[in-house]
Parts: structure tokens; C-alpha cells; sequence
């Protein structure tokens, strides 16, 4: 593996507080960046970006969702059209760490991404379902539902990962070799998350509308590979389904290490790479992967 990378934005008042209860600071977050960096660019670089700023951390009054430039943005931040729609504001991404940094410099404390890169703007590279369960749903149930939607997957010939969400639910992410255009991605998407609400209406939710219906899981197909990113912090506070998947491989191992216990804490420095990385290990992105299936049936 590489050597960290350095960075030549620089980072005004690195001691400042981004989530003050676990001490992690703007300067923690950077360095937490550039070790896992390597991992975090096939995922991060020349894909269109939302972002979700804090100036003054978590705890801040001030929160500003921001796909487009703002007064005083880093120049490593860049600005770039969507070639479909020219006349429109345009959109952010990065190219390289020096990005990233600004990211951070910029209080950037979630990334949000397009499920596709700036050299492939109507052809997604991931399907996401996000499984979002209602407040009495069991943690074992949600764990069913995404291993039901991973089986699905590969039984389609998609390549399938679960991963972290961030909140209390779950993702399952099929690469995918960027050919099919949006449309066909959502309408297997559709059809997928319609066919498991079918086959059990008691269990799993398909329209946004129901979502809160207690009991129910809400599959929801309509991220058109926009989530948050994988390696990526969020900005809030709180018990997630990480914290959930490191408290339960504590349980079966019967113990856990010191990095452990301050990751569990919420401190992202001293969390393991595997909790970063959703799915266990960084899947390629790049390249030919595995097709979308109608691209691939009509082919």
C-alpha cells in the first residue's frame, strides 16, 4: 500500500472541534482522510458531489446542503457542467487529495456522491438499495432483509455488497460496468424492491409514502447512485448501524481490542479501515465490471 498522501491546502484552526463529544477535531479528520485515501479515490475522485457543511461541527446551527459553489470555495474544489443541462448551476467534484482536503478545510462533513463519474455522466457504475427500517424493526430483520437483497442480486449475476449506511439501515451496492443508462438502473431497481414487497407485504415497503409504517422495511430504490460516500464521515451524532455491526462482532468474539472500545466511541481516527469501508474491502469501481443485467440481455 501507498505511503499517505500530503496535501498543500492548508487547514485554518486545525484544533477546531467537528464532533466535540468524542474530541475529533478538523485536523483529525484530515489525517483520518489521508490514511485511508488510497482506498477512498476510485469511489471519491471525478464524481459529481453534495455536500453537507458544518461550520462549526455537528452541533452547529448553521447547516448548509450545498451542490453548487459558494462565495470563497478552495479552487481545489472544482466547478464543472453537467453536459445534459449546460445552462444550469454548475456542480462540484474533486480530482485529487488536495480536494479532499478542502473538503474538509470547507467543513464538509458528509460527502455525497453520483453513482458515476464526470467521464460517464448518463451511465451509472452502482445500483444502491437502502433498506430503511421503522423504529421497531429488530437489528437481526434489517441483517435478513439486505442478505435477501444481495441473494437477489446474484441471482441476476450482479456482484453484491453490504454495507453501512450511516443510519440505522443498511445499503447493498452491485457494481456495475457503465453501460446501461439511469432509467434502465432504476426500473431494475423498481422491480426488484416492488418483487420483494410483494412476495412479503408484511415485512417490506416499496413506496416512499408507507415508509414509516411500523414493522416494515422501506426499500428504497430511488438513490439513482447518489449516497453517502462509503468512507466517509457523517455528520451526526448518535447510535448507527456500524456502531451495531462492532458491538455484535465484539459479542461473537468475546472480546475487543483497545482501538476497538475508541472506536466505538465515535473517534474516526482510531476506527478500523473496515468500518470505513462498507463493504469490508474496497470493490473496484473502475474498468469493465459486471453489466447491468438489461444492458447486458440486450446486448
Amino acid at each position: 500500500m501507498s505511503s499517505p498522501p500530503a496535501s498543500d491546502v492548508s487547514l485554518t484552526h486545525p484544533d477546531r472541534l467537528y464532533w466535540p463529544d468524542e474530541g475529533v477535531t478538523k485536523q483529525t479528520l484530515a489525517d483520518y482522510y489521508a490514511a485511508v485515501w488510497h482506498f477512498m479515490a476510485p469511489y471519491l475522485v471525478d464524481r459529481p458531489l453534495a455536500l453537507l457543511r458544518l461550520p462549526d461541527g455537528i452541533k452547529s446551527h448553521q447547516r448548509f446542503f450545498q451542490k453548487h459553489g459558494w462565495k470563497g470555495m478552495n479552487s481545489r474544489i472544482e466547478e464543472i457542467a453537467d453536459p445534459q443541462d449546460a445552462q444550469s448551476e454548475k456542480l462540484l467534484r474533486i480530482s485529487d487529495f488536495d480536494g479532499l482536503v478542502a473538503l474538509v478545510q470547507s467543513a464538509a462533513l458528509e460527502i455525497h456522491l453520483w453513482g458515476t463519474t464526470t467521464d460517464h455522466w448518463e451511465t451509472p457504475d452502482m445500483i444502491i438499495m437502502d433498506l430503511d427500517p421503522g423504529e421497531d424493526v429488530v437489528w437481526s430483520a434489517v441483517i435478513a432483509a439486505a442478505l435477501e437483497v444481495k441473494a437477489r442480486l446474484e441471482a441476476r449475476r450482479l456482484a453484491a455488497f453490504v454495507k453501512t449506511s450511516g443510519g440505522k439501515g443498511l445499503h447493498v451496492v452491485a457494481p456495475l460496468a457503465p453501460k446501461a443508462g439511469w432509467a434502465e438502473a432504476k426500473d431494475f431497481a423498481h422491480s426488484l424492491a416492488e418483487s420483494m414487497s410483494a412476495d412479503a407485504p408484511e415485512k417490506y415497503l416499496a413506496t416512499a409514502t408507507k415508509a414509516k409504517r411500523g414493522g416494515h422495511i422501506y426499500i428504497d430504490y430511488l438513490r439513482d447512485g447518489r449516497t453517502l460516500f462509503d468512507a466517509g464521515a457523517d455528520g451526526c451524532p448518535g447510535v448507527d448501524a456500524a456502531r451495531l455491526v462492532r458491538s455484535e462482532r465484539a459479542r461473537r468474539s468475546g472480546r475487543i481490542h483497545p482501538r476497538q472500545c475508541a472506536a466505538a466511541a465515535g473517534n474516526p481516527a482510531a476506527r478500523s479501515l473496515g468500518r470505513f469501508l462498507r463493504c469490508g474491502r474496497a470493490a473496484p469501481m473502475n474498468g469493465a465490471l459486471i453489466p447491468c443485467c438489461r444492458a447486458r440481455d440486450n446486448a
